[in-house]
């Protein structure tokens, strides 16, 4: 026999886990910023490990050299990015598990652009979101059986 009682504790932990993969969509957002910023005020391109692997494939076809047309194009693609992943990070919040299936589709691609580059350690992080991410999406899942 369940107990409302043991239902409310569950549906508060699937609540917490909804929001860390919310938190992990929206995180997404600034860390690409950060990355462009850092690309731009340092003038060439560097690897960081936070950022997103459209922003490095972008600097490889400019090559790494900031241009004019440079700084458009990671400027587009990270505004772009923080954009996207706030407006999923907010559907991820109210327990859209499209926003989730999405988030987790686009950054998988992103990936994708890092492995072309070989950056390992920004594969790893790509993969420690994700699994978040895939958290979120599987409370929302559970949550909606409720």
């Amino acid at each position: 026999m369940v107990y409302p009682e043991d239902s409310n504790d569950e549906k508060r932990a699937l609540e917490r886990t909804i929001k860390q993969g919310a938190f992990a969509l929206i995180s997404i957002a600034p860390l690409a910023l950060i990355h462009a910023v850092i690309i731009l005020t340092l003038g060439y391109f560097t690897s960081l490990t936070i950022g997103l692997g459209a922003t490095a494939i972008a600097m490889v076809f400019a090559e790494k050299q900031v241009t004019s047309l440079t700084v458009l194009i990671v400027s587009l693609v990270s505004l772009g990015a923080v954009a996207l992943f706030s407006f999923l990070g907010y559907c991820a919040v109210k327990r859209r598990q499209w926003a989730f299936t999405l988030g987790m589709l686009l950054y998988s691609l992103d990936a994708l652009f890092l492995i072309l580059l070989q950056d390992w350690y920004g594969i790893l992080f790509h993969l420690l979101i994700l699994f978040f991410i895939f958290r979120g999406f599987n409370a929302a899942s559970q949550y909606q059986k409720l």
